[in-house]
């Protein structure tokens, strides 16, 4: 889970898009698995392809679909992160 959380975060600051975590959560068969698999296999250039694959599917399909009035809501308005993303 921890890993997912910081793919998606480097995501969000590396393409400048806010995620929807349920969407991530709901496709993680999709694109988690096969980096899952690359890593077991000790596989590295299938390991970056799968890497490479899942931001792209992500930014393509998780993007948060009503980001600025969540941002005007609840804890988003205090423009909260999470400490570990902060340092990408």
């Amino acid at each position: 889970m921890t890993l997912k959380r910081f793919m998606t975060g480097s995501i969000e600051q590396i393409f400048k898009v806010e995620m929807s975590s349920l969407t991530v959560s709901k496709t993680t068969v999709v694109w988690w698995y096969g980096i899952l698999e690359a890593i077991v296999q000790k596989r590295r250039k299938a390991l970056l392809n799968r890497v490479s694959e899942a931001c792209e599917f992500l930014k393509e399909n998780a993007c948060r679909a009503h980001s600025k009035p969540d941002r005007q809501k609840g804890i988003h308005q205090y423009g909260l992160e999470a400490a570990f993303y902060a340092a990408l």
